[in-house]
């Protein structure tokens, strides 16, 4: 098993959301989600606000393995429950969003979203950070999220993403 380096856990940790994509079941890979993380030690901690019904979690808690981008920092992971307690993750989240996040951090706190709780643990031994076809890639996902949000004001549709950043 491949360990986090710490310049990595560092990345990580001071960003607000990371991204996740896992595979779709028909193989292809889903879009990349911002999801809130903590970090507890040499550990990354994620949790679906939604439960375990949420399609980003319900996909990446199914496979064998996913990516996870935040920062420079892309990476390879697969999601174990946690070895620490819930309430240390709960912590870690109260602490870290208690003023971004303040209006949603109780929806990360509900026994459902609780029991989503799970640890990131790497599977690749060479940590992709800040690489070309990285920074591509990233720019590709911003650029779809942003048409499609514009197309969905553009449609009359809700423009909640930004609001709920991170919950789904």
């Amino acid at each position: 098993m491949a360990e986090w380096a710490e310049a990595e856990l560092d990345e990580i940790a001071n960003t607000e959301e990371l991204r996740i994509s896992s595979p779709k079941q028909d193989g292809s890979m889903g879009r990349p989600v911002p999801i809130w993380v903590v970090r507890l030690g040499q550990r990354l901690y994620v949790r679906s606000a939604d439960g375990p019904h949420s399609g980003w979690f319900a996909r990446a808690n199914a496979a064998l393995s996913s990516t996870v981008t935040a920062g420079s920092v892309e990476r390879e992971v697969t999601l174990e429950h946690p070895t620490v307690s819930e309430e240390e993750i709960s912590e870690a989240y109260r602490k870290k969003y208690a003023i971004s996040g303040a209006a949603w951090i109780a929806n990360l706190m509900t026994p459902l979203a609780s029991s989503t709780t799970r640890a990131l643990i790497p599977l690749s031994a060479k940590p992709r950070m800040g690489g070309v076809s990285s920074r591509l890639s990233r720019a590709t996902e911003r650029q779809t999220h942003d048409d499609d949000h514009r197309l969905r004001l553009a449609s009359g549709g809700f423009a909640t993403h930004g609001d709920q950043r991170g919950l789904s």
